[in-house]
């Protein structure tokens, strides 16, 4: 098969007058060999080719070496395709310089509309600022720095929590951790605790028979804010003219922007 191979190498150097370079894998008694070949065609006084010289070099280091580094390169893609933290480089002016290819889905844009340019010419404002604050601080400490920062994504809010280190010439990389469910579950759990907090207010302030009537309207306004509601009624039961027992809207907070239904009558003498 090799004798071939060098067959057909020599007839198309014989042939086109060009010569050729090849790479190729050859056992020998003692092992694989790669060899790194050239083959010169030999000119007579008319210019005609006559014959091939053939100059070969011993490249199985440097082929040895090739494999091993696209083996680590494998190695490593297949570990940012399994990461699901955002990893960017960036330089002093915030530039991005070089994006890892994790999750894409936690980009801002497709890493081709953001290598080179900056945070500013990418991002909103606000993050870009706070991006750009702590590469500069990064660069300048010689420190890594951390921050909490928020981006929209297609229509939706993600949370980060970031490193940034500083790197040679001048550069910085961000590792960014997606924090959402632990930033919703907190929102969640803050809440909880405000509705909590505020319906027993609520409720020790409607237990006073004094003076709860006086106060109703801040008590709901309190209520209303903390469920993060549009409205929050209070209605009475109480006897029609005929005795019948009837429901009636009594009080009511609407928020902010909400049209109040307090004078509804639709809201009145419900059966």
């Amino acid at each position: 098969q090799t004798a071939e191979r060098q067959q057909r190498s020599l007839q198309q150097v014989m042939g086109t007058g060009q010569p050729i370079y090849a790479e190729t894998k050859t056992f020998f008694p003692g092992g694989e060999v790669w060899l790194g070949t050239w083959l010169v065609p030999l000119r007579d006084a008319a210019g005609e080719a006559r014959a091939v010289l053939g100059v070969s070099r011993d490249i199985t280091e440097r082929k040895q070496a090739e494999a091993t580094l696209r083996a680590s390169e494998a190695e490593l893609r297949a570990l940012f395709a399994a990461m699901h933290d955002v990893v960017i480089v960036y330089d002093r002016e915030g530039r991005y310089l070089k994006i890892a290819p994790t999750d894409a889905s936690l980009l801002y844009r497709p890493p081709a509309d953001m290598l080179g340019k900056t945070v500013h010419e990418v991002l909103p404002a606000a993050p870009a600022d706070l991006l750009l604050e702590h590469i500069r601080r990064a660069l300048d400490t010689q420190q890594t720095v951390r921050l909490d920062y928020s981006l929209n994504i297609g229509g939706q809010e993600f949370w980060f929590a970031g490193t940034i280190s500083p790197m040679p010439g001048d550069t910085a990389i961000l590792v960014a951790h997606d924090i959402t469910h632990r930033k919703q579950s907190e929102t969640a759990l803050r809440r909880r605790e405000a509705i909590l907090e505020a319906v027993g207010a609520v409720a020790e302030q409607f237990l006073q028979p004094a003076d709860w009537e006086i106060n109703v309207q801040a008590a709901l306004t309190r209520l209303g804010q903390a469920t993060g509601v549009s409205r929050v009624y209070i209605f009475e039961n109480h006897a029609g003219p005929d005795g019948v027992l009837l429901t009636s809207q009594r009080y009511e907070w609407a928020a902010p922007g909400v049209t109040p239904q307090i004078d509804s009558p639709d809201l009145q003498g419900i059966p």
